[in-house]
């Protein structure tokens, strides 16, 4: 084999390595329930915001946090939910918030 063609392979190994260390493992927790449907009562005060219910991780198991009323932080758009990421070499939970 030419020694450009050996480059090349060796090259092309180390692209295909690079691109596998960056991805996280898969995630070992079970994945989040589907959200409880809710009726919501009529808000209690002006400018206050449906904040939806949602599941909260609690150490070994899910657990359902149920929605209410409040008045939003400012400049916030929407409600995320809690949801599993990879951050800092580890799985970690990123709890509900406004953003």
């Amino acid at each position: 084999m030419s020694r450009c063609v050996r480059s090349s392979v060796v090259f092309g190994c180390c692209l295909v390595a690079a691109g596998c260390a960056g991805s996280p493992p898969p995630n070992p927790y079970p994945p989040v329930p589907p959200a409880v449907v809710e009726v919501a009562p009529l808000p209690a005060g002006e400018h206050k915001v449906r904040r939806p219910g949602y599941w909260e991780w609690n150490n070994d198991t899910y657990q359902w946090i149920p929605g209410h009323y409040v008045t939003p932080a400012p400049g916030a758009q929407r409600w995320e939910n809690g949801h599993w990421t990879w951050r800092n070499g580890q799985w970690q939970w990123l709890p509900g918030h406004w953003v």
